[in-house]
């Protein structure tokens, strides 16, 4: 029997009992499966319960695409035409919805200015946006977004950062980063919190949201509220992920200075492996991500471990710049990133 540290409660850390981890299925291949081929410098990776979709690079091939986890032809769900212009997006699906932001969004006919979310039904219909919103009433900045989340029940929010006005101008002032939220279905863009720090790293669950401010991992009742310390560190996280059960954030300056940490209570953290893990991905099972490698070859590693940090193993090499995970695969790029591979989580 182990114990671990529960985040339902706010301002506490609860130790429960829990059984071993449920057994993932099992793996039906002998080997890495190709998915898709071809492919132009692809980044992200997310999963549904039918396909893997990934965001083509700008200006090569922009868009959101997908492809039948099993194995077929790309297919173009949103195409990115003029309005992805760097490649800087992030991306999310839910059950229902296909989530795209855009840093520095600007359609006139939308109405959205700074950065935006789109949200697409699955067939790739555009069905609202979400546009970041002033720090200040009336203030001349022009937000953009650097990253976001979709908790379960469809809420989105979202970092912005103030861009700095023209030295000398009005809006000199140094700029200042944001978080904002906009309810599923209400359409009602609020900043919930303004921050003097770098906030990045956004994830958000049932109950809380969670994020990185320069040196601090804070979190957030969903929907608003006190900001709660939850631990301190010194070094830049490259990678934030959440499960029921920890916390994971991981930093990388090179490969003699890099780890990935677990937060076990509230102020209490500890380094699982001495390992910088990007792309951090969790089941509640084990902790997933890819390590940068040195020397010829593959520039990544595909690692897998416990939550504890034992039992960290290499399951293939990769090309990086995106993870992800069902109850039975791994999904990743190939060492040069045109092609979508997938292999057994354990």
């Amino acid at each position: 029997m182990t114990r671990k540290w529960t985040r339902g409660v706010l301002g506490a850390a609860l130790c429960v009992a829990f059984s071993s981890a449920a057994g993932a299925q099992t793996c039906p291949l002998t080997q890495p499966m190709v998915v898709a081929s071809g492919l132009n410098s692809p980044f992200r990776l997310v999963v549904d319960d039918q396909f893997v979709y990934y965001l083509g690079y700008p200006p090569k091939s922009p868009g959101v695409y997908r492809v039948d986890k099993d194995g077929g032809t790309p297919q173009l769900i949103v195409d990115g035409g003029a309005d992805t212009n760097d490649s800087e997006m992030e991306l999310a699906v839910d059950a229902t919805s296909i989530y795209v932001m855009y840093p520095f969004f600007d359609q006139g006919s939308s109405g959205l200015g700074g950065g935006a979310i789109l949200v697409y039904d699955k067939a790739g219909t555009l069905l609202r946006g979400v546009g970041s919103t002033p720090s200040i009433p009336g203030d001349c900045h022009q937000p953009s977004l650097t990253d976001f989340a979709v908790a379960p029940d469809g809420d989105i929010y979202w970092i912005q950062k103030d861009e700095p006005g023209i030295f000398g101008g009005p809006c000199e002032e140094l700029a200042q980063s944001g978080i904002g939220r906009d309810p599923a279905g209400a359409a009602s863009a609020t900043l919930l919190l303004r921050t003097f720090g770098h906030a990045s790293h956004i994830r958000a669950d049932a109950t809380h949201i969670f994020w990185d401010d320069a040196q601090r991992i804070e979190r957030m009742q969903a929907g608003g509220g006190a900001v709660q310390e939850l631990a301190v560190h010194v070094q830049p996280v490259v990678s934030l992920a959440i499960d029921p059960n920890y916390i994971y954030w991981s930093y990388y300056n090179d490969s003699t200075t890099q780890g990935t940490y677990q937060i076990v209570g509230v102020g209490q953290q500890v380094q699982v492996v001495p390992v910088g893990l990007f792309d951090l991905q969790t089941d509640g099972s084990y902790v997933y991500g890819n390590n940068p490698r040195t020397g010829t070859g593959a520039p990544f590693n595909v690692y897998r471990m416990k939550p504890n940090g034992h039992g960290l193993v290499n399951l293939a090499k990769g090309g990086g710049n995106g993870l992800a995970v069902d109850d039975t695969f791994v999904y990743y790029y190939n060492a040069n990133r045109t092609a979508i591979m997938k292999w057994c989580k354990i």
